[in-house]
């Protein structure tokens, strides 16, 4: 009995040394600024930062923009890609017949395409760190 304790104890302590297992590299995505570009369209600004050591080549969502009551005002595919490898960039989207100051969230819905040079990323999802600035919220 005293061994299986000195084991488990070993076991521990070696883990707490190790620390966790690596996680996979994130991606932030910074809901920015959202810009009033006539009566009829909304000009939005997106921070990436890629922690990873590989770009990707292929970063394509299904976004859906709600209203300040949680209607759902728009569907948006935005491809973003090439997300360069450890880098931050800006990236620029018109979103057309929607006034800014009537979204209030922006939900990720689907990540629809997610590759780098080596092919499909899986639970690419899972990888994206959502953050806003901008009024209106984001999340996945």
């Amino acid at each position: 009995m005293k061994r299986s304790i000195a084991g488990w104890l070993v076991a521990l302590f070696l883990m707490a040394v190790a620390g966790p297992a690596s996680a996979a590299p994130t991606i932030g995505m910074e809901l920015n600024k959202l810009e009033t570009r006539d009566n009829n369209s909304c000009r939005a600004y997106l921070v990436f930062d890629n922690d990873a050591k590989a770009a990707y080549t292929k970063f394509k969502l299904d976004l859906i923009l709600f209203d300040e009551d949680g209607i759902i005002t728009k569907r948006v595919a935005l491809d973003a890609a090439p997300v360069q490898a450890e880098k931050t960039v800006v990236k620029v989207f018109d979103i057309s017949e929607v006034k800014c100051q009537d979204i209030g969230r922006v939900l990720i819905n689907e990540v629809l395409e997610c590759a780098t040079a080596d092919g499909a990323v899986d639970k690419c999802m899972n990888r994206i760190r959502p953050t806003t600035k901008a009024g209106a919220e984001l999340s996945k």
